[in-house]
């Protein structure tokens, strides 16, 4: 992604960010983490709901954790109560040590910030 930033032209990719952020994940680790295994994950994090769509329906410290993953980390800006099945997997994979390539995630996310944002408000 070619962006201005201050005047400065910045390309942003997957590399740029794993060094910036320091994120020590590897390209061959996945964006997403099957239905099955997050569900089973969930359980374990006292998950009281069915998915997907995951509803923050969490103990309060997991509650806390997906609330700030999905305002800060994730290109979501509505709906706020309901995690998709993407951020749900990068969340469980995040509390559960699993890898996860957080990298192509953020870069992922984005985009996508970018490509539903007017230039004026971004």
């Amino acid at each position: 992604v070619d962006v201005t930033i201050q005047g400065c032209n910045i390309v942003i990719n997957e590399q740029f960010i794993k060094e910036t952020l320091s994120i020590n994940d590897l390209p061959s680790f996945p964006t997403k983490i099957g239905i099955e295994n997050a569900q089973k994950i969930l359980r374990k994090m006292g998950y009281e709901g069915d998915s997907p769509p995951t509803m923050k329906k969490l103990p309060p410290y997991w509650r806390f954790l997906a609330h700030v993953f999905v305002s800060c980390i994730s290109g979501r800006r509505f709906s706020a109560d309901e995690i998709s099945l993407r951020n749900t997997g990068a969340i469980v994979s995040l509390t559960a040590g699993i890898n996860f390539n957080f990298s192509r995630f953020i870069l992922d996310e984005f985009v996508v910030n970018i490509n539903a944002t007017t230039r004026d408000t971004f």
